[in-house]
C-alpha cells in the first residue's frame, strides 16, 4: 500500500487529485489489472466484488486520514 518502484502508493493514488480517484477506477484497475506494469487482473483469478469493496473502503479511509495505520483495536468480547 505504501508504494515501491513498481507499484503505486495507494493512499496517494486515491486522493482527489490522484490517478485512481474514484471507486469505479479502483474497481476497474483491480479487476482488469495493469499487465503492462506487472499487475494481474484479480477478477479472473476469483476475487469477488465484496472483497474489492472492502479493500477500497480500507484504502480510501487511510487516504482520507479517517483511519490510522496499524491493526484495528479488538472489540470487547470479540
Amino acid at each position: 500500500m505504501l508504494g515501491t518502484t513498481i507499484a503505486p502508493h495507494l493512499i496517494v493514488s486515491l486522493k482527489p487529485n490522484g490517478p485512481i480517484n474514484t471507486k469505479e477506477l479502483f474497481v476497474q484497475v483491480v479487476c482488469a489489472g495493469r499487465p503492462e506494469k506487472g499487475m494481474p487482473a484479480w477478477c479472473p483469478l476469483g476475487m469477488e466484488m465484496p472483497t474489492i469493496e472492502s479493500i477500497y473502503a480500507y484504502v480510501k479511509a487511510r487516504s482520507d486520514a479517517k483511519l490510522r495505520p496499524g491493526r484495528p483495536a479488538l472489540r470487547a468480547g470479540g
